[in-house]
């Protein structure tokens, strides 16, 4: 079995618990697309000038948030990963292993937060508009710029976690992981 194999069969198994990790990448990759789609909007932009900085602030909160579940998401799993060093994988297989998981997972829920994202940004940009009182007709806005943008953050926020969550894994001990558990309980 490769480790490929052991990662998608462990990710299915894992599904439940991964359903609260999935579920939260994907509404912070809609809500960088919905703000980032604020932001390339030929309407919005004519009404506000200030909302350049917005998705700044959008991906620092939501880079805490994905740091912080997929850091959740090591301590939940860390008994299980601990025993995987005690079989014999090596602690670069034990990280690649978390890494190729959390990618797998990453990548679905940037393509449906993405779509997801539209919807929200559709929203949005109806109460912008009303805000200001301009009239609203609803139509179809798909924005590259606004994609590119989410890809670009949503990637740098997710490698970024990621890549802590595998020095953390490299670092650890058998007895650490086991000890993460205990203190998950």
């Amino acid at each position: 079995m490769t480790l490929r194999d052991l990662s998608w069969r462990n990710a299915r198994r894992q599904a439940r618990d991964y359903l609260v990790y999935f579920v939260t990448i994907v509404i912070a990759t809609a809500l960088m697309y919905a703000f980032n789609g604020l932001v390339f909007s030929r309407e919005i932009a004519e009404l506000s000038a200030k909302l350049s900085s917005l998705p700044l602030v959008i991906v620092l909160i939501l880079g805490w948030l994905v740091a912080y579940i997929t850091r959740f998401m090591l301590t939940r799993r860390s008994r299980e990963l601990g025993t995987y060093l005690l079989i014999g994988l090596e602690h670069r297989q034990v990280a690649r292993l978390f890494f190729l998981e959390n990618l797998a997972v990453g990548a679905v829920a940037l393509v449906l937060g993405v779509v997801l994202g539209n919807l929200m940004f559709q929203i949005l940009r109806a109460i912008m508009l009303a805000l200001f009182g301009v009239e609203y007709r609803l139509s179809f806005a798909f924005s590259l710029e606004a994609v590119g943008m989410t890809l670009l953050y949503v990637l740098l926020v997710y490698l970024l976690a990621l890549g802590r969550s595998r020095r953390r894994i490299r670092r650890m001990q058998i007895h650490d992981f086991m000890e993460l558990d205990r203190q998950n309980e």
